[in-house]
């Protein structure tokens, strides 16, 4: 099932491309395991920081948590619903 957002294709403000960039490239990364996924690991995330926002890694940082927060949960929300089902 494709998310709302996805399926609406909101227009990405041109100074927001390099976190989605990053974030896709740490996405990768990702620890999976049977029990599902880990979030991104700080030091990944600080290891780009420099790329991407130089001189503002904590702003960098709580960027990428932002958006991988929102991605552990909509998966925590599909297994439950899954396990519900």
């Amino acid at each position: 099932m494709t998310p709302q957002p996805l399926i609406d294709q909101p227009a990405l403000p041109g100074h927001l491309a390099p976190f989605l960039e990053a974030f896709q490239l740490l996405n990768e990364s990702r620890p999976i395991s049977q029990g599902g996924i880990g979030g991104i690991t700080t030091a990944d995330i600080l290891a780009l920081a420099p790329e991407i926002e130089p001189g503002e890694p904590l702003r960098f940082l709580r960027v990428i948590r932002a958006m991988d927060a929102l991605v552990l949960d909509d998966f925590s929300k599909r297994v439950e619903a899954a396990q519900s089902a």
